[in-house]
């Protein structure tokens, strides 16, 4: 039995755009930078592929593609985790870096005064 992906594809833009969001507002200090959003679209095609063949596996009674969709369910466990991980640290790395800015910034303006 054929499944369209369309939908399934969807969700996965959608998980996306608010999975990025929710790193940003909750661990990235209001960023979500190019790698951890890079792994995040990863883990939401892993998760719209199981979502689709657990579907699939629901309709055909296949234990095997079963198994499969499992597997990328857990993939994209493991993925949102290191997402989480990167993005943290690469906000931790911008706070360290945040004295260093305001003391050139008012260098620079001081400078122009």
């Amino acid at each position: 039995p054929d499944l369209p992906f369309a939908p399934y594809q969807r969700e996965a833009d959608a998980f996306r755009a608010a999975h990025c969001a929710e790193l940003a507002q909750t661990v990235g200090g209001g960023r979500c930078g190019s790698g951890p959003s890079s792994i995040v679209a990863s883990a939401a095609l892993q998760l719209a592929w199981s979502r689709y063949l657990f579907d699939l596996a629901a309709k055909s009674g296949d234990g095997d593609t079963a198994m499969q969709a499992s597997k990328l369910a857990n993939d994209h466990r493991q993925n949102l985790l290191a997402a989480h991980e990167k993005c943290a640290r690469e906000a931790l790395g911008r706070a360290a870096r945040q004295p260093e800015r305001a003391l050139l910034s008012a260098i620079d303006e001081a400078s122009k005064g």
